[in-house]
């Protein structure tokens, strides 16, 4: 099935994070072609993150990540979930995550889009 909505070249903050967890300042930058995405991502705790991952049908995306965290770390964790029309607001993204790093670390969180 073809993606129903693109993320290339936009940007998205996280709007809300689960399980009482403080929301961090990140920004997702996005490229896309086709299913394929891929991107970067800077923010508080960390010095950057790249992902790569895809559109599994319409509107779910799965995505691999991997940040340096001012300590010198190197972590890895998933993504996935759907994207909606935020009510011709932008996208949002509403994903569960896991830190494949510390797998018992997972979560929800959702991320807003940027205006351009």
């Amino acid at each position: 099935q073809v993606p129903r909505y693109s993320l290339h070249e936009r940007r998205f903050v996280m709007a809300i994070n689960g399980n009482g967890r403080p929301i961090i300042k990140t920004v997702f930058t996005f490229a896309q072609e086709g299913h394929l995405l891929w991107g970067s991502f800077q923010g508080d705790g960390f010095v950057l993150g790249q992902m790569l991952g895809l559109y599994v049908d319409e509107t779910q995306i799965r995505l691999h990540l991997q940040w340096l965290c001012h300590d010198q770390a190197i972590h890895v964790g998933t993504l996935c979930g759907l994207v909606s029309d935020d009510k011709g607001r932008g996208l949002t993204l509403f994903l569960n995550w896991q830190d494949g790093t510390n797998p018992q670390e997972q979560g929800w969180a959702s991320f807003r889009e940027l205006a351009t």
